[in-house]
C-alpha cells in the first residue's frame, strides 16, 4: 500500500506470527457472531443443567433428577456478560504524607 507523500512509516513490521494470530482472532469473531444464537443456548443449557421430573427411590414426591448438573462458572459467565461484574473493593491502610503549596 503506498503512503501519502511525506509520509514516512514508522515503527517495526508485524510478525509473521502476529498477523497470523491477528487473522485468526478475526475470524473467530466471525465464527461467534454467524453462531451467536445456538452458541448462547449451549451455554444456557451447560449452566442449568439437562433434567427431568420424576421419582427417587424411597421418596414419595417428583423431584427434579438431573442427567448433567448445573454448571455455576458457565452460569456465573452468563451473569458477569449480561448484567457486568461487581466491582471489587480494596481496603488500604497506612498513612500519606502531603505537603499543600499556597502560592
Amino acid at each position: 500500500m503506498p503512503f501519502p507523500k511525506g509520509y514516512k512509516p514508522t515503527g517495526r513490521p508485524k510478525a509473521p506470527h502476529t498477523v497470523k494470530a491477528e487473522k485468526a482472532r478475526e475470524w473467530i469473531v466471525k465464527q461467534i457472531a454467524k453462531n451467536l444464537e445456538p452458541i448462547f443456548a449451549a451455554k444456557l443449557d451447560l449452566a442449568l443443567g439437562h433434567y427431568y421430573e420424576g421419582t427417587a427411590p424411597g421418596t414419595s414426591g417428583k423431584m427434579k433428577i438431573y442427567k448433567t448438573s448445573p454448571d455455576g462458572s458457565a452460569l456465573r459467565y452468563l451473569i458477569d456478560q449480561g448484567i457486568g461484574r461487581p466491582k471489587e473493593s480494596v481496603e488500604l491502610s497506612g498513612s500519606i504524607k502531603t505537603l499543600i503549596v499556597d502560592e
